[in-house]
């Protein structure tokens, strides 16, 4: 049976209509020679114009190309496990679910960790803005004790001074009383008699007077009063000068404490990632507690856990590949390669079952997949893939890789080579004429004629002798095999 004959269940159609008609240009002609030392019995062809297609065959396997690999996006344990590997499943179907109780008890802790952190965060700040007020406090009282300290020396500076010209005045006074006590003995001690009472009353007055400034001296009232205000003002001074003190330890010690703008900064870009994270941990929590879903139509191929196991997150759990995105590879070698471009049509047959698709990718490397390293890797996608398909099977592909229409053809069993090139023996007058061809597109069973025959010339040969150019040949049931 031919190639094309085999194709003609893997088509379309119009496929279909122009392979019978390539495949009604092919007979099978044969004649027993009346004088059999004479002539040779051939089989013959008649050349005439048709329709030529051109297929290249290909072996390869069943892939998917929508692969989706499932990660747990949580720290827990896995509840159910719903699916095996190599079952169909639809869209939205359930395949894990984890454990509701350890899902509860992840969401309840991580709920506590994010108020413990905004408890902490919020303490932080209540803590800095205690140390901005003592520390705004300080400086306040500073400004205002630095102010009364200042009025304050100033105040016993003043009496200071006042004290010690009261002092000094009465001082001056109690040397002048004493120097006019000298003088009045002196005088008393050359007076005349009648005189002397007199400068003994004027003595006896200077006397007292001196008597009077020592006391003065110790005991004078306004000099006692400034005195008493001086000290007044100096246990204020003192005291003020004290809370200064305080209030300069209270800055120096809250100012280390106080946070900077870039610590302030920090501090929110912190809350502002812990929140985000936290939204992440409990997003993440709620979509675990819907368990993985199938996000399409497709198969399980691959389960990477078990009920009641514990996983982290990042592990893998399994893997699901699309039904509805199916292709066939292929490792094509480098004689077909050049006949395949992206694009081209191709018939497949998987199971028994025929699928049409196009050839969809040409790999620009050679080696992939493959341990022949000369092969290069061509995929089918796939036009309408079904339920029936199981990936990693085997599937024959047929793509077609020329099309024509309206061109001569010959059967290849016709063509023969020389070193001058190729040539066709025809039927002309009961002989064996030999006659050089340009040929052109071929399939197994017929080539294209580019020049050299015509349409009704009879190409002849003989399946097991060679002919010679002007043998006699005849034909056997010409009219029932023949074209």
């Amino acid at each position: 049976m031919n190639l094309l004959k085999k194709l003609s269940v893997n088509v379309n159609k119009k496929k279909l209509g122009i392979l019978s008609g390539v495949i009604a240009l092919s007979v099978v002609a044969g004649v027993v020679s009346v004088n059999a030392g004479t002539s040779m019995k051939v089989r013959s062809y008649t050349i005439a114009s048709g329709d030529l297609a051109q297929y290249t065959e290909l072996n390869g396997n069943i892939v998917s190309d929508t692969v989706r690999e499932y990660y747990s996006r949580v720290d827990s344990r896995i509840g159910k496990v719903l699916v095996k590997e190599g079952d169909y499943v639809k869209k939205g179907d359930l395949l894990i679910s984890y454990d509701e109780e350890d899902l509860k008890l992840k969401t309840e802790l991580a709920k506590a960790n994010a108020s413990s952190k905004d408890e902490s965060l919020n303490g932080r700040l209540s803590a800095d803005s205690r140390m901005a007020g003592m520390y705004a406090e300080a400086s306040s009282a500073m400004s205002s004790l630095d102010n009364d300290i200042a009025m304050y020396q100033a105040e016993i500076d003043r009496l200071d001074a006042q004290i010690i010209s009261a002092k000094a005045a009465l001082a001056n006074e109690g040397a002048r009383l004493q120097v006019s006590l000298i003088d009045h003995a002196d005088d008393k001690a050359n007076a005349d008699l009648d005189d002397n009472d007199i400068l003994s009353d004027n003595y006896n007055r200077i006397q007292k007077d001196i008597q009077y400034n020592a006391y003065e001296q110790n005991y004078n009232s306004q000099i006692l009063s400034m005195e008493q205000l001086k000290n007044e003002y100096s246990v204020l001074l003192a005291d003020c000068k004290q809370r200064r003190s305080e209030m300069f330890s209270q800055k120096n010690s809250t100012f280390s404490s106080l946070m900077t703008d870039k610590d302030k900064e920090a501090l929110e870009l912190e809350r502002t990632s812990y929140e985000l994270t936290n939204e992440d941990i409990m997003h993440d929590l709620e979509a675990a507690a819907e368990g993985i879903k199938a996000d399409f139509d497709g198969i399980v191929t691959e389960i990477n856990t078990a009920e009641d196991v514990r996983v982290s997150a990042g592990m893998k759990l399994l893997t699901l590949e699309s039904s509805d995105d199916i292709a066939v590879k292929f490792n094509v070698n480098k004689y077909d390669i050049d006949a395949l471009s992206e694009g081209q049509e191709a018939n497949v047959k998987i199971r028994s079952k025929n699928y049409t698709g196009k050839v969809s990718r040409i790999d620009r490397m050679t080696g992939r997949g493959s341990s022949d390293s000369a092969n290069v890797g061509v995929e089918i996608k796939l036009d309408e893939p079904d339920s029936d398909i199981i990936l990693g099977l085997e599937a024959k592909a047929f793509v077609n890789t020329a099309a024509l229409n309206n061109v001569l053809t010959v059967a290849v069993d016709a063509l023969c080579e020389e070193e001058e090139g190729t040539f066709v023996f025809v039927a002309r007058d009961g002989k064996a004429v030999k006659v050089p061809v340009v040929t052109g597109v071929k399939n197994e069973d017929v080539v294209e004629i580019v020049s050299g025959l015509s349409e009704g010339d009879i190409a002849i040969w003989n399946d097991t002798e060679e002919l010679t150019d002007g043998m006699s040949i005849r034909f056997e049931n010409k009219g029932a095999s023949d074209r």
